[in-house]
């Protein structure tokens, strides 16, 4: 009787982990937002996710470590961010001051699932360019995300989604500004996550 109401209504019983990867893809991405609106179909929108996941293809990655009690590094990579000379992703990006909080005040435009909700903490960190070079003034930025469907199916398996948003800021010094590259480069996206594939970037 308890496996059953655990299943349920897992979200009444089950702590999110963190450690770990996650895959990251932009709530704006048309193939997905018209999956998931107007019904706020989650296990769909998961389903789909997982098609493009299958295909090494997201919008990013945040990687957490394995203790988020001792103060150590994750890494968020993402493509988007390129240094404009090499033409090339950044090498690194860390995130660093990695917390979990009790509460999230972050609310989907595109609406919770109508099934299925997973309420309970979030996690936040820090995001800046891990040695940016000399064309770089600074990197500041912040990544935060809960949880938002839980589902385990006949076989056991466990299917989850997360939900959140990033906001990266790189500022150019005056070295890549005179060579005409602008000022530098800003983002904030929202975002669904899942966990991480073991393929390889």
């Amino acid at each position: 009787m308890f496996k059953n109401a655990y299943q349920a209504q897992p979200e009444k019983f089950v702590k999110p982990q963190y450690s770990g990867t996650f895959d990251l893809y932009g709530m704006e991405l048309p193939f997905l937002e018209e999956v998931y609106v107007p019904n706020q179909n989650a296990a769909k929108l998961y389903k789909t996710i997982l098609t493009y996941q299958a295909k090494n293809d997201k919008t990013a990655r945040i990687i957490f470590p394995d203790n988020l009690t001792v103060g150590d590094e994750g890494e968020f990579v993402c493509n988007i961010f390129c240094d404009p000379m090499e033409e090339m992703p950044f090498e690194r990006i860390a995130a660093s001051g990695i917390q979990e909080i009790a509460k999230l005040n972050f609310k989907s435009k595109l609406g919770r699932p109508s099934e299925g909700a997973w309420n309970d903490g979030g996690i936040k960190a820090s995001l800046e360019l891990d040695g940016g070079g000399c064309g770089i003034s600074s990197s500041s930025g912040t990544i935060s995300m809960h949880p938002m469907w839980r589902k385990v199916d006949s076989n056991g398996k466990v299917m989850e989604l997360f939900e959140g948003m990033f906001t990266f800021k790189i500022k150019y010094s005056s070295l890549y500004s005179r060579k005409g590259h602008g000022s530098g480069q800003s983002l904030s996206l929202d975002f669904w996550a899942v966990r991480g594939s073991k393929k390889k970037d």
